[in-house]
């Protein structure tokens, strides 16, 4: 299942998309200090600055160009009921999206922010 986390209001204007993995392979990433790598499917789509953003376009583009990206660990920080997850690219000047985080909450994980460069 893939989600999609739209940046309309920040420079540059973009949506990505990621195939979701499952909580059990976020949470074998822990603990903080282990070297594990998690390849995941990701497309990105760059908005011009002078052409309107249209999600569902956006959404058409990033699908598009999905590839796997591999990425390690950054951080994982516990919010009251819920964990919430960073992933940084091993490889940051080839790739265009930098970190990814996920919220895992109730046996689900969804995407909730996204860095690119």
């Amino acid at each position: 299942m893939n989600q999609y986390f739209h940046q309309q209001h920040l420079f540059p204007r973009s949506t990505v998309v990621v195939e979701i993995p499952h909580q059990i392979q976020l949470t074998n990433l822990l603990p903080q200090d282990s070297d594990k790598l998690l390849m995941l499917y990701t497309g990105l789509a760059l908005v011009h600055p002078n052409d309107r953003f249209i999600k569902a376009e956006g959404r058409k583009v990033a699908d598009s160009k999905l590839k796997p990206q591999t990425f390690r660990l950054k951080s994982v920080e516990y919010d009251q009921f819920d964990l919430v997850i960073k992933l940084v690219t091993i490889s940051p000047e080839e790739e265009r999206i930098k970190e990814l985080t996920f919220r895992v909450f109730s046996n689900r994980v969804y995407l909730i922010g996204a860095r690119i460069r």
